[in-house]
């Protein structure tokens, strides 16, 4: 598993930083707040993406679980009560677009690396599954 774990954080990682460092880009007055929210976003976004790749083939209550987990987070990110005040988050509507681009593009390479790393392993235990 840590053939997946490690480039998936790496992935991560580098998209949350990538965000951090766009919208401080973007809005050199937003501070570290801007950039939080940011890469709070791109984490949600690809750690979802991330999640959703190990549990398939997905049935009805895994689809219920990622689904309420999105709720949730959108939920955080839509009430102000609970972003910026239990969150500290500094949710504005380009910190989110920023946020949901990069966290697209990084739930597309966590795919990637899934489909690589992955397969094999799957593969791997379907052919020793056949042979019992």
């Amino acid at each position: 598993m840590l053939r997946f774990a490690v480039p998936t954080g790496a992935v991560i990682g580098l998209a949350a930083y990538a965000g951090d460092l766009t919208i401080r880009g973007l809005e050199p007055t937003g501070g570290r707040g801007a950039g939080q929210t940011v890469a709070t976003v791109v984490v949600l976004i690809a750690s979802l993406w991330t999640l959703s790749l190990l549990a398939r083939p997905l049935n009805r209550w895994k689809l219920a679980l990622l689904a309420g987990l999105a709720g949730v987070a959108a939920l955080i990110l839509a009430v102000p009560a609970l972003g910026t005040g239990i969150f500290l988050l500094a949710v504005t509507p380009q910190r989110l677009l920023v946020g949901a681009v990069i966290g697209v593009v990084a739930g597309l390479l966590v795919e990637v690396v899934g489909r690589v790393v992955l397969r094999p392993v799957r593969e791997s235990e379907a052919r020793s599954a056949e042979s019992f």
